[in-house]
């Protein structure tokens, strides 16, 4: 299922890249930021590739490895959902939680 979500956002990525993929919106209805296909695309395959990446290879890599489980403490967002997908393109078990004090 994931592999079909990741073809699916690579495919729309090409094909209408300003096509608006994400949108958080507020409480109060407001959007608070967007998305398009070929954003959400270039920022998953950028953390995916930072995420495995060693620092040897990258200065920020973190060298996680496919299987490897990492914690995702994010406030509900559009960063939550690009790390998740980052996630499931790099092979790594996401486990998100809430932060401290959010709920």
């Amino acid at each position: 299922m994931e592999s079909e979500l990741l073809e699916r956002l690579e495919k729309w990525a090409k094909e209408s890249p300003a096509r608006a993929m994400l949108s958080f919106v507020d409480d109060n209805g407001s959007t608070q930021a967007s998305l398009t296909a070929a954003d959400l695309h270039r920022k998953v395959q950028n953390l995916a590739a930072l995420l495995v990446a060693s620092s040897q290879q990258h200065p920020k890599g973190l060298g996680i490895k496919p299987g490897d489980r990492v914690l995702l403490v994010y406030p509900p967002g559009l960063d939550f959902i690009i790390a998740f997908l980052a996630c499931l393109r790099a092979g790594i078990v996401a486990v998100p939680v809430y932060p401290p004090g959010t709920i």
